[in-house]
């Protein structure tokens, strides 16, 4: 009789149990403690974030003022120190107040964080880099493309990529563990490879053009940073809600092709808006308009995934909260 139970109840969704009462939430089967808990915030994701935020605007007004008063170029092996501090400290600081702030409030993290962040860094430097720049020569034929063809190719092929291989990082080894048990972890996931990624990825082209300048250069990696961050908060949605719920068949599919586009767009208007016409005749050139068009796009990305998920989650209590009363 038990096995029979067992068999009818199925497992919870979180950390396989098998169930001896049946306890269920939009078709997925639960455990009583996962099905109470599955909708909790991780308030650590969203405060910390916040405040790299401030960090990287600081950062921005930095550079701007040591622009004029050093000047734009730098030279030699500062070039490249500057381009990996831009390109690596953000991610290092991310995660380290992320942890340790989760400690403070006594909120507890997955341990294979640290771990993503890692394999997200080497799947940038070992697929998407060869893959983009190597063997189908994405800036080579961006260079020789007309506006609407650099547009097309940065969805299609760039930000299709990006995407999926951030979304699979987190798809095929963490989603269906118990370390995914929060709505929120699918943002915490997907923030946590984006910022790896983006390290990798933006460090290897700094090796590439022997380092940055001071403005213009740390500017571009910026850009392709926040980039990045919009591709994972919103795979990370897409993830969270997808994991506790049965959502239709196309679902995921559609939060994939989302964040190819969303990520496309930006690598292209990061770059696009950054000509500017001078006079009628000749035009030129500034670091911001893509710089503050990206960023407001991740602020914007940000507050939408955030008010959708607290949301969701209070939707999910009160509504357990009236079936149990």
């Amino acid at each position: 009789m038990p096995d029979m139970q067992n068999e009818i109840y199925g497992h919870c969704t979180v950390c396989g149990l098998r169930l001896s009462e049946r306890l269920t939430y939009r078709g997925r089967n639960y455990c009583r403690r996962h099905l109470e808990t599955f909708s909790d915030d991780v308030d650590p994701l969203w405060q910390t974030s916040l405040f790299i935020l401030g960090l990287l605007l600081a950062v921005i007004v930095a550079l701007a003022i040591a622009g004029q008063f050093f000047g734009a170029e730098v030279t030699g092996a500062p070039r490249i120190i500057l381009g990996v501090a831009i390109s690596v400290l953000p991610a290092l600081l991310w995660l380290f107040f992320l942890t340790r702030l989760a400690a403070l409030r006594e909120v507890e993290l997955s341990p294979l964080l640290p771990t993503m962040f890692v394999l997200a860094a080497l799947i940038a430097a070992a697929i998407a880099r060869p893959l983009l720049f190597e063997i189908i020569d994405l800036d080579g034929w961006l260079a020789q493309a007309t506006a609407s063809s650099r547009l097309s190719a940065n969805i299609l092929l760039g930000g299709s990529i990006h995407a999926f291989l951030l979304y699979a990082m987190v798809r095929y080894t963490v989603w269906q563990t118990p370390s995914f048990e929060h709505r929120a972890d699918g943002v915490l996931y997907g923030l946590v490879t984006s910022w790896g990624y983006a390290a990798t990825y933006n460090t290897l082209f700094v090796f590439d053009y022997g380092g940055v300048s001071l403005v213009n250069g740390s500017y571009r990696i910026l850009t392709q940073t926040f980039a990045f961050l919009v591709t994972g908060l919103v795979l990370g949605y897409f993830l969270g809600r997808n994991r506790f719920e049965d959502m239709p068949f196309y679902f995921m599919s559609a939060g994939v092709a989302l964040a190819g586009f969303l990520n496309g767009f930006l690598f292209y208007a990061g770059t696009e808006l950054n000509n500017i016409a001078v006079n009628l005749t000749s035009d030129g050139f500034s670091p911001w308009p893509g710089l503050l068009f990206n960023l407001a796009f991740l602020v914007l990305t940000f507050a939408a995934v955030y008010g959708l998920l607290r949301r969701h989650n209070k939707l999910t209590k009160l509504h357990l909260e009236s079936i149990s009363a």
